[in-house]
């Protein structure tokens, strides 16, 4: 039978799957009057929703009941035990799990993640309209949700939303699982959930304006600094900032200056807000100015160290079950079907997520915006900066515009065959190579010699990795361009250069004078 985990995996793929067709006459109305009751096709199905997505689970009514009103699954829960009041989950004597099912009179849904004290559903016959209700996501905080009651189904591997079924199992592990040449044993003698940092993921939305506007927690900070830039590349999860302060020695204006500390949270807000972060130095010393150093969460990803051992899990639910244990909210997470089989000791959180996705064979990125974690594949976010030179000219494509263009194109670090070569007890051996001959034929030989420890690494799989990263001209491409002041170009987005597209490596962003600035690197798309 699936597990709690199983049973929210599904709710959320229902969610994306009905893509917000709304509407009471659907594919869950019809399955429950087919297959359970016959009511006609056209009611509040909520419930029916929840009875669905078990089912397809394989999960027995004798665990969840089929049910079309909320009050009779309320009495059955009830009778069986596994009903746990608001208060209950308020006060910590029940705490929720994946897979779940809240309750109340008039409606129910799936409990999909829990994170501190707030959970996140997926409910049927919700959102939408009033007169057009679709499959929809709400996230609840314990003491104000809509809600009465938590069901606690008794799924037979009582993981309480760890998926633990035949073929997939996951879980943290500690340094005393090893012994002599046993293979490790996972303990769970370390799993404790922490929020990366609670103030910055709970704050209070700040409203956008027309202009760019600078926040230290919530004090507005923007007449205040100069040398605002910031920068992002995919080969770092965080993005950092930097502006300086004034200084003075006038009392009276001491006491109107707002000086930020270090831990202050600093929000740039445009028509909406488009970075969060903490200032992670303050330099000090120079006697007119105070230079501050600021990074988002990818900073505390890439300091953060954690075990973990995957034994058969797909890449995106060992994604998400790090995000789980770091109360991290994804925004952005693509179907990663690899099968993740790996230790992973004393490594940053930022190393495993890189190390997980380059086992889907490479080409995503990863970022943080304020809102959370966003994972993608390179090529599915196209970026289109524009600029307006005055209120009375048009807007132009600032690509068109660009400046200080340096651009090169090179096989000097080329490698067009890989010869994968194993060493152990002295034994040398040569166990494959794979070649790309239409790179030999046109620009001769160059072979690189990778040695692997077959007991850990797959001949074939690391083959196909070094020739993909390696059996290409290089083309270094930057420019400089002007942005509006709302625009906000990333690395990891795609930009169209003269019909041509280029994956953005990085950018370097500066805002002076009322312009913001932007350079940009890039590599061709293949």
């Amino acid at each position: 039978m699936s597990s709690g985990f199983d049973v929210a995996e599904r709710a959320r793929k229902e969610m994306q799957e009905i893509g917000g067709k709304c509407g009471n006459n659907n594919k869950y109305t019809h399955w429950y009057s087919d297959n359970v009751e016959n009511i006609g096709y056209n009611f509040w199905w909520c419930a029916a929703f929840v009875s669905y997505v078990v089912r397809q689970c394989g999960v027995p009514t004798s665990i969840v009941p089929n049910y079309s009103y909320c009050p009779n699954c309320i009495d059955w829960a009830r009778k069986n035990g596994r009903l746990h009041s608001k208060h209950q989950v308020t006060n910590g004597t029940y705490t929720p799990h994946a897979g779940d099912i809240f309750l109340r009179e008039g409606h129910t849904g799936i409990i999909v993640s829990v994170s501190g004290n707030s959970f996140t559903t997926v409910e049927g016959n919700t959102g939408g309209t009033s007169n057009c209700r679709t499959v929809g996501s709400h996230t609840w905080s314990f003491a104000g949700g809509n809600y009465d009651y938590v069901f606690n189904p008794e799924y037979s591997d009582k993981s309480n939303g760890t998926s633990s079924s035949g073929s997939m199992e996951s879980y943290m592990y500690s340094e005393n699982s090893y012994g002599g040449e046993k293979e490790p044993t996972a303990v769970w003698n370390n799993r404790v959930k922490e929020n990366i940092h609670p103030a910055m993921q709970n704050l209070t939305p700040i409203t956008p304006t027309d202009e760019l506007r600078m926040y230290a927690n919530d004090t507005d900070i923007t007449e205040m600094i100069g040398n605002l830039s910031w920068k992002n590349s995919i080969y770092e999860l965080a993005t950092t900032m930097s502006f300086d302060i004034a200084k003075t020695d006038a009392a009276y204006l001491k006491d109107l200056m707002y000086t930020p500390q270090i831990g202050d949270i600093i929000r740039m807000v445009t028509n909406a807000e488009i970075f969060r972060g903490v200032i992670t130095k303050a330099d000090d010393g120079d006697k007119n100015s105070n230079k501050y150093t600021i990074a988002d969460l990818g900073w505390y990803l890439n300091k953060t160290s954690q075990t973990y051992q995957f034994k058969n899990i797909s890449a995106a639910n060992a994604i998400k079950e790090i995000c789980n244990d770091l109360s991290i909210s994804i925004v952005m997470l693509p179907e990663l079907t690899a099968n993740i089989k790996q230790i992973y000791f004393d490594k940053t959180v930022s190393d495993i997520l890189k190390d997980i996705l380059e086992k889907c064979g490479g080409n995503y990125n990863f970022d943080f915006v304020p809102e959370g974690l966003r994972i993608y594949k390179i090529g599915d976010l196209t970026a289109y900066p524009e600029f307006q030179v005055a209120s009375n000219v048009r807007q132009g494509y600032s690509i068109d515009y660009r400046g200080n263009v340096s651009h090169s194109i090179s096989i000097e670090d080329m490698y067009n065959s890989i010869k994968i070569t194993s060493e152990k007890d002295n034994v040398y051996k040569e166990l494959m190579v794979l070649q790309n001959r239409d790179l030999i034929d046109k620009y001769g030989f160059l072979q690189k010699i990778v040695k692997i420890d077959t007991e850990k690494e797959n001949a074939n799989t690391v083959a196909k990795r070094e020739l993909n990263e390696n059996a290409k001209v290089n083309e270094t491409f930057s420019f400089e361009i002007v942005e509006k002041y709302d625009s906000y170009t990333r690395a990891g987005e795609v930009i169209s250069v003269d019909g041509v597209k280029y994956a953005i490596e990085s950018t370097n962003h500066s805002y002076k004078d009322g312009w913001h600035f932007d350079k940009l690197e890039l590599s061709k798309l293949e």
